[in-house]
């Protein structure tokens, strides 16, 4: 892959913070692997040609790279009700995690986009994503280190509510956790629902124990102090997108 005529990624966030730019397509993107060696977050919003299996696709993937495998039908604003419906293309990503699995530092794998979520209650849909994640990390734990994408309420209430039994799941699979709206629940709003008082100490322990990369926004955000707020409160490192 010949190197990148843009220059290397290098986003603002503090010491010890690294920030891993949010790609949209490893193809159709200037955010290419050499520019961003530390690892992008690939994938968000399905299209009809973001296509894991293809090899023109692969090609562009670094080994530092999360990269998400659509395997169901279903978005963060459309999520469904109940079971969850794979697409059509379902046995062929299968394949594509075993074959991608070797050569990234993570498989993402949702059923609402790249996250999980379910039109229901949260306890409900607390109780679905603990199963979700154990299912599908069996799935990808051969072949990759499994990650995944909780909406952040049901991180809240497995902290504060739920006992850490989502937690316990992905601890077990050592997945990687994607929070994508982290910095709109720590940095931006005004009093988010987390059913204890500021500074949140339970939540800020629950996120230290696990990995978590979070949504710091765009780069006016960073420089606003998304990157400091989200390391006081246990994330690992910051997602900065779109590319």
């Amino acid at each position: 892959m010949p190197d990148s005529i843009y220059g290397p990624f290098d986003a603002p966030g503090p010491a010890g913070f690294p920030i891993h730019p949010l790609v949209w397509h490893p193809i159709r993107t200037r955010m290419t692997a050499d520019r961003a060696p530390g690892g992008r977050v690939i994938g968000v919003e399905y299209t009809w040609d973001y296509q894991p299996s293809e090899p023109e696709f692969q090609a562009e993937l670094g080994k530092s790279d999360v990269v998400w495998v659509p395997l169901y039908t279903g978005t963060i604003d459309s999520t469904p009700r109940s079971g969850n419906r794979p697409r059509h293309e379902y046995e062929t990503n299968l394949k594509a995690i075993a074959a991608i699995g070797p050569r990234v530092h993570a498989i993402l794998t949702g059923n609402a986009n790249a996250e999980i979520c379910w039109d229901c209650n949260l306890r409900t849909n607390h109780a679905r994503c603990v199963e979700f994640v154990r299912r599908h990390g069996a799935m990808v734990r051969p072949h990759a280190r499994p990650a995944f994408a909780p909406v952040f309420d049901i991180l809240v209430y497995d902290a504060c509510r739920a006992g850490g039994a989502l937690q316990k799941a992905l601890n077990d699979l050592d997945a990687l956790v994607i929070a994508y709206a982290a910095s709109k629940w720590l940095f931006e709003a005004l009093e988010p629902w987390i059913p204890e008082a500021r500074p949140w100490p339970t939540l800020t322990a629950y996120l230290a124990a696990m990995e978590v990369w979070g949504g710091v926004g765009m780069l006016r955000g960073l420089r606003a102090g998304s990157g400091e707020a989200l390391q006081s409160m246990g994330v690992r490192a910051g997602i900065m997108g779109y590319f």
